[in-house]
């Protein structure tokens, strides 16, 4: 079987990690904040421009953007060798306060909400499936395993920060999914919940979806500014238009979408 979007015939899938599948925003966020604490800088997670103008890269990553966003926003001044030094020592500090967030024992790791029934009709059209996220190996691991994701996706469909040189918006990593799909990048469906992730997408060629864990106006335009074909608040709702194909196709359009949306949206 085959899946076909506004006439064009996918055949295979491709999902950033964390945030799309898994949303680990909030520790991540936990942890940003308290880096930016070392930096003297109040974070404001209810004030939009900390997505937008402040920290673009908070959503999404990767994590030395972040860093360096925040260097920036604290007018941190020294040389850049003491720059280099400092970015190490940010890093480092947000990676260590995730990972004790993360592997508390209270911390369960789950997909979001509607994913699985997603995930099952993606399978029941036949199609393939990869991970291309830019989390670090050692990390997706775990991860992978306490989310039980490790049992749906195949370890050689799973391209993650080591995989590639080039981190998103740059398309490589999703030209490598689809490589790994064995199908051609402008076949591919890519499900992201950053900004940076549907622009790498949309550059290899492929079908940006996004599914966004802040569902804010923000947020939302920037996805649409950087190529999103739709966006969808939850997977529950990428399950309904999934859930009502006409002989294989998803019958929806970007202005069916915004008109559907339109009122949550703006």
């Amino acid at each position: 079987m085959s899946l076909r979007i506004n006439g064009r015939q996918i055949r295979g899938v491709a999902f950033d990690l964390e945030g799309t599948i898994v949303d680990l925003e909030p520790l991540h966020f936990a942890a940003h904040v308290e880096t930016a604490k070392m930096l003297g800088l109040p974070i404001d997670l209810d004030n939009p421009e900390t997505f937008t103008k402040h920290l673009p890269h908070f959503i999404g990553g990767p994590l030395e953007k972040i860093m360096e966003e925040l260097l920036a926003l604290a007018k941190w001044k020294g040389s850049e060798k003491e720059a280099e030094e400092m970015l190490k020592i940010l890093s480092a500090k947000d990676s260590e306060i995730f990972r004790n967030l993360r592997d508390a024992e209270a911390v369960e790791i789950e997909p979001r909400e509607g994913f699985m029934e997603v995930f099952e009709e993606i399978k029941r059209h036949g199609l393939p499936v990869a991970i291309g996220s830019l989390t670090e190996k050692a990390d997706a691991e775990i991860i992978l395993r306490k989310s039980g994701l490790d049992k749906l996706f195949a370890p050689e469909n799973i391209v993650l920060r080591e995989n590639v040189q080039r981190l998103k918006p740059d398309p490589e990593m999703y030209i490598k999914t689809a490589e790994c799909m064995r199908i051609p990048t402008g076949r591919q469906l890519v499900f992201e919940d950053s900004h940076n992730g549907v622009r790498a997408a949309k550059d290899a060629g492929s079908v940006p979806v996004g599914v966004p864990t802040r569902f804010e106006e923000s947020i939302i335009l920037r996805m649409w500014e950087n190529g999103a074909r739709f966006i969808f608040k939850d997977w529950e709702s990428v399950g309904y238009e999934f859930s009502r194909p006409r002989e294989g196709e998803v019958p929806i359009d970007r202005e069916s979408h915004l008109r559907h949306y339109g009122k949550e949206l703006f």
